[in-house]
């Protein structure tokens, strides 16, 4: 029976192989990396209150005339004494006969920047397996980190299976198709943080493939192969065999069918179908969630946002759809075709709408959009 796409996310999260090996980057080259190790503030920020603008520090007290040799001048980000309750800014500042008018509408810390009020001392600032965005790096950088643990990447081989597949650089021959799954998978791959250690093409061969895996598992985390998977196809022979050790063989996920998760000695390898847009949306729906995983991410749902239908479409019913498209940002639009075999679709899309267990979806209708690039 086959797995549901939850069933088959669960599965991913509770047998992927977490990225243990990490490595010291300088700070600006960890910019969207995941940290290895909590971070905590060695100090305060603002170390002592300062001015938020250019004006007069004052003490309040009851008054509302300040003598105005009382008054100090300041510039913004000016340290203040302790005794200093509030700035008034040149702007609004009323001088008149050596007295500093103080408008009613200013109290105790008015334009004044309190002390450990941006980050106190032993704060965290990034936790353990946090992805570094650039807001996190400010306040790194404010601390005066210029290097940091990080994960590194996760290591993916990708292996396509096909007798009329051509790797680029070789001569296309007649029935022969040059291997674009291998670069589209890498190339998203590299999209989305992970390294390619590996593409190569095999001939539908027991033993080429057999030994292709075992070499590839020594160099990778994650292996994905394309192709062979359809019923008596060599992929799908291995895993009947138990070659490979089965985690799910089939998921009910539409185009990205058959769509297999498997393991070799510790290695998980992802199958994915050989036609084109069912191996991509494979991928975004499996692949993209294994990358989170293996790098501690709790949560490896893709990010949806519910967006209105602008056309309407159709879908396989007992199946989660993605059906490719795309968003203004509040209207989807689904492409012209997204059947499984078609090649160029997704360049002209900037997501997918995730679908369960529906066969129309009608224009109005609310649907889940999931971004290619956030």
């Amino acid at each position: 029976m086959a797995f549901s796409y939850y069933e088959a996310l669960q599965a991913i999260q509770t047998n992927a192989n977490y990225l243990k090996n990490y490595e010291s980057l300088p700070l600006f080259d960890a910019l969207n990396r995941i940290c290895a190790h909590a971070i905590t503030a060695s100090f305060e920020l603002p170390k002592s209150a300062i001015s938020l603008r250019d004006g007069y520090a004052i003490r309040l007290d009851k008054r509302n005339l300040i003598p105005y040799k009382e008054c100090i001048m300041v510039s913004t980000g000016d340290a203040l004494s302790s005794n200093i309750d509030a700035v008034i800014a040149l702007e609004e500042a009323v001088i008149e006969d050596d007295y500093l008018h103080i408008p009613l509408h200013v109290k105790s810390g008015w334009q004044v920047k309190k002390q450990g009020e941006d980050i106190a001392h032993d704060e965290h600032l990034v936790t353990p397996y946090e992805r570094l965005n650039a807001y996190k790096m400010t306040a790194l950088a404010a601390q005066g980190i210029m290097e940091v643990s990080v994960l590194c990447k996760p290591k993916v081989a990708i292996l396509s299976i096909g007798n009329a597949l051509t790797s680029l650089g070789e001569p296309l021959a007649k029935d022969s198709f040059y291997n674009s799954n291998a670069i589209s998978l890498s190339a998203r791959c590299i999209e989305l943080g992970a390294d390619v250690v590996a593409i190569e093409t095999a001939s539908e061969e027991r033993s080429i493939i057999m030994d292709a895996l075992t070499r590839l598992q020594k160099q990778a985390d994650v292996i994905i192969t394309t192709g062979g998977l359809s019923k008596g196809d060599i992929i799908a022979q291995l895993l009947l065999e138990k070659k490979l050790n089965i985690i799910f063989h089939e998921v009910a996920i539409t185009p990205a069918k058959p769509t297999s998760l498997s393991s070799l000695d510790q290695t998980l390898i992802l199958h994915l179908p050989g036609l084109p847009l069912g191996s991509m949306l494979g991928f975004e729906l499996l692949g993209a969630p294994l990358l989170k995983a293996l790098q501690h991410e709790l949560s490896i749902m893709p990010r949806s946002y519910i967006q209105t239908n602008g056309a309407p479409f159709t879908c396989r019913d007992n199946s989660v759809s993605a059906v490719p498209g795309f968003s203004d940002g509040k209207i989807f639009v689904c492409a012209p075709h997204y059947e499984a075999g078609r090649l160029n679709i997704l360049s002209q899309c900037n997501g997918y709408v995730r679908v369960e267990n529906c066969v129309k979806v009608k224009k109005g209708d609310a649907v889940e959009f999931i971004p290619f690039y956030m």
